[in-house]
């Protein structure tokens, strides 16, 4: 691991109002190679409104997304992920399935 590389992880409170309109789905996710890349796709999904939860795992490669479909889409969320890497991270979404969050 890179000290350069290093990224932490950070979590957001969701209020109740909002857990009650909620969706899930696992996103399958390549390009993953180390735990920073995890907390770097983390990041970019929860830092955007709407998201209410992820689970990154860089070992199994997916991200498991809470969300509110009424503030971000599915195709946002591939997005997202795509755009948490740069020049020496390329993440893409392969796959993914509704549901798969409990």
């Amino acid at each position: 691991m890179d000290d350069k590389c290093h990224v932490i992880s950070f979590n957001k409170e969701v209020i109740v109002e909002e857990n009650e309109q909620t969706q899930a789905i696992t996103l399958f996710v390549s390009g993953m190679g180390c735990v920073n890349c995890a907390n770097r796709v983390h990041n970019s999904l929860i830092d955007h409104l709407g998201v209410l939860k992820a689970d990154v795992s860089h070992v199994i490669g997916t991200a498991k997304v809470t969300y509110i479909p009424t503030k971000v889409s599915v195709p946002k969320l591939i997005d997202l992920v795509a755009e948490a890497g740069d020049h020496r991270h390329i993440y893409r979404v392969v796959r993914s399935e509704a549901g798969g969050v409990s």
